[in-house]
């Protein structure tokens, strides 16, 4: 699956393409700064702006091993402190190995839509992702949830700030009755 990137602002009226985002797995909203997506299909994490426009910045994620090409699954922005390069090269590598989707890798070192136990949706995606953490020895940390579905509503609760992204009428509903920010980027 490729999928484009694009943006039209005054200076760029036409879509801006990104030859790297294909099979994106990831997106890290930086409140101050940019936006970062992992990209499975090319083993890349892009940098993009505010109106998604594709920056210089294009960082090649290591494979598990030297001259294995990585297929990176998630990607995660963290605000706090600075962490030695070794804990935060642990965290992506934990990430990058299918963190908390039970995602299976093939023999073509894909990530492969295919699971290893129960479907990783409505309460069970809470108990994958608090099992994962548990695993992980990450913490839990504060947490900002994402999701575009309100099957994913045991997870919005649990997070300390919840998001729905371009809503449908559900969703929406359960937004602003709990009070979770809304995103509609359609």
């Amino acid at each position: 699956m490729t999928a484009r990137c694009s943006s039209r602002t005054a200076a760029s009226p036409r879509p801006t393409p990104d030859p790297n985002l294909v099979n994106a797995w990831g997106i890290a909203f930086n409140p101050t700064g940019f936006v970062w997506v992992n990209n499975q299909g090319t083993g890349k994490a892009t940098l993009y702006d505010g109106n998604g426009v594709p920056q210089s910045l294009v960082v090649t994620v290591p494979g598990p091993a030297a001259g294995v090409p990585s297929n990176p699954s998630g990607i995660v922005f963290s605000g706090g402190a600075a962490k030695d390069l070794g804990g935060i090269l642990e965290e992506v590598k934990a990430i990058r190995d299918g963190g908390g989707t039970g995602s299976i890798i093939g023999l073509d070192e894909r990530v492969h839509a295919k699971i290893d136990g129960e479907n990783c949706y409505g309460p069970a995606k809470l108990r994958m992702v608090e099992e994962w953490l548990a695993k992980s020895g990450l913490g839990r940390g504060h947490v900002r949830f994402y999701s575009d579905h309100a099957s994913d509503a045991p997870v919005f609760e649990w997070a300390d700030e919840a998001v729905a992204v371009n809503p449908h009428d559900k969703l929406a509903r359960l937004a602003r009755e709990r009070g979770w920010a809304v995103e509609d980027w359609r």
